[in-house]
């Protein structure tokens, strides 16, 4: 008998182990015989398990952002913007500025405060 690579898209990390596992949600591996999975860089994401190019990883739209290794983007939460697809976070509303809504996607998103608020 011999040992088999995992294919690409899946990994194992554990000696004498029979069987690889797919690469999560936010993660691939192009090679065959991994170890690990590489990481979807912050700002980007990835629905696809067992996906095998990074290729996968697409950039967070305005108004939301992700951390590394993301399956999904977060919407910008109220106070907070981003401008830029591929945000790794979202910009706080300048000093007397709000928004009271998620997403937020430029800084017009931000309102002046009412005259008594900061």
């Amino acid at each position: 008998s011999q040992c088999i690579s995992c294919i690409a898209g899946e990994f194992n990390s554990i000696p004498g182990s029979n069987n690889c596992i797919q690469c999560s949600a936010g993660s691939y591996t192009s090679n065959t015989g991994s170890t690990v999975c590489s990481s979807c860089a912050a700002g980007y994401y990835s629905t696809s398990s067992g996906a095998t190019s990074s290729s996968t990883c697409l950039p967070c739209f305005n108004g939301s952002f992700s951390i590394a290794n993301a399956g999904s983007c977060q919407l910008c939460s109220p106070g907070t913007y981003s401008n830029i697809e591929g945000a790794s976070f979202c910009k706080s509303c300048a000093a007397g500025k709000y928004s009271a809504g998620s997403g937020g996607s430029s800084s017009d998103s931000c309102v002046n405060c009412q005259p008594g608020f900061y």
